[in-house]
């Protein structure tokens, strides 16, 4: 189970991995971020009271990125981590490379605030 509101666009990186990988995962519609994640049940899983979260049988995943990347391995098949370590590591590099520079250049490249540079709302 998917624990993230509705709005929350880091969300999208772990249902874009899982449909890539064939993974189902099921976020929870009634969840809202300020409410949900404030509830005793919640901070029992997540202390930190972090939102996205994923509940697994082996416990619970917070952070985006952490969540998408489980989702990426959990089928094994390696359709988007390589077939070999170098593969692997190459593709963390970019990813890394994304996250850490060009993430910071989209207000400017797109135009608008580092908070609203993309409407998601109008994603598809």
């Amino acid at each position: 189970m998917l624990h993230a509101g509705n709005n929350n666009k880091n969300v999208f990186k772990a249902l874009i991995a899982a449909e890539y990988a064939g993974v189902e995962v099921n976020p929870i519609e009634s969840f809202e971020v300020g409410v949900s994640n404030k509830t005793l049940k919640f901070l029992k899983m997540n202390p930190m009271g972090k939102a996205p979260m994923l509940k697994t049988p082996e416990g619970p995943i917070f952070e985006s990125n952490a969540i998408a990347r489980f989702v990426a391995h959990l089928k094994g098949n390696d359709i988007l981590y390589g077939t070999s370590l170098f593969e692997y590591e190459r593709i963390e590099q970019w990813i890394d490379f994304v996250i850490l520079h060009l993430l910071k250049l989209m207000p400017t490249l797109v135009g608008g605030s580092t908070l609203d540079w993309v409407s998601w709302s109008t994603f598809p």
